[in-house]
């Protein structure tokens, strides 16, 4: 299934608070918008803001001056035969390229698992290689390194006050001056242009072609079908358990909060189901926050309750 019918699916689930530009026919559509059988362009139209965003943030016009540009000229530039169309189809096959011309070891072109010493530099890697061949989305190059660790914090589970506090933390720790207010807006803003915006966008483009790639050479073997990482960004989750219990109606927080006790990684929305169900008795004393508990039950046990045939034979 493509990476835009499975965003689809899931934000059919996924709770209205933690979804973001998901929607049909593309990634950036209004939140939670039921865009099947739409006849009237809303997904393609979100995904076109979405490139003119990015152009308007790398080419910056100020309306009503002398050189802006015309909504006839904004009509030809983003046409099918236009000069974005052509300067993305020329993106995607500089990275192809890319990829073919790597001599190493094809395993290193992934994603590393979030939870491992490579994940850090292994993303570093791959947002240079996306801003050289495919497009410059994560500029500028000295910042790379501070999108990463946001990425990464996001995929982990941290919320947005715990990334927060990570990042006063590191300015204290290495002596480094910042205004309160400015920092926690910068955090912010990081979070939902980088984490949940650009990479999710840019990261699937590239995790496209090198699917490509492998099929070309015969490894398929490397390609993950399961959670892919738009989805992973989009969500802020890096398993299939954390997706599950999102999609049974958590919030993130509490998502991530009653992971940290199930400690498996691929558990599907009828084994947490079930794992939750047979440990009802023992919440009260599993150290997790009362405002969790009363969600876990009644967002996933009342929801067993009252749908009896939730598991299927």
């Amino acid at each position: 299934m493509a990476t835009a019918a499975r965003l689809q699916q899931a934000s059919g689930r996924i709770p209205p608070a933690e979804q973001t530009r998901i929607g049909a026919g593309g990634h950036y559509a209004q939140l939670g918008d039921d865009l099947s059988g739409d006849e009237s362009g809303l997904a393609g139209a979100a995904m076109l803001g979405g490139s003119v965003l990015d152009v308007q943030n790398h080419y910056p016009v100020q309306p009503g001056a002398p050189f802006d540009l015309s909504i006839a000229d904004f009509t030809v530039f983003f046409s099918p035969q236009g000069r974005f169309a052509k300067f993305v189809s020329d993106g995607l096959q500089s990275l192809l390229e890319a990829f073919r011309a790597y001599e190493n070891d094809v395993e290193n072109l992934i994603p590393a698992p979030v939870e491992s010493r490579d994940s850090y530099d292994r993303f570093v890697t791959i947002m240079r290689r996306i801003n050289e061949h495919l497009y410059p989305a994560f500029m500028p190059d000295s910042l790379i390194p501070l999108y990463v660790v946001i990425v990464v914090q996001w995929l982990k589970g941290f919320s947005l006050a715990a990334m927060i506090r990570k990042n006063i933390e590191y300015h204290n720790t290495h002596g480094r001056k910042f205004v309160l207010p400015m920092l926690i807006r910068q955090t912010m803003e990081h979070v939902e242009q980088v984490a949940r915006f650009k990479a999710p966008k840019y990261l699937s483009a590239y995790m496209d072609i090198l699917h490509l790639h492998y099929r070309e050479i015969g490894r398929e073997d490397l390609i993950d079908t399961d959670l892919d990482i738009g989805t992973q960004l989009e969500f802020g989750v890096s398993t299939r358990t954390l997706l599950s219990l999102m999609e049974l109606g958590l919030s993130r927080m509490s998502a991530v909060s009653l992971y940290e006790k199930i400690a498996r990684d691929n558990l599907t929305k009828e084994e947490c189901m079930e794992w939750v169900r047979e440990r009802d008795d023992q919440f009260d004393a599993m150290d997790i926050p009362a405002i969790i508990v009363r969600e876990i039950r009644e967002k996933i046990l009342a929801t067993d309750q009252d749908s009896p045939d939730t598991f299927s034979p």
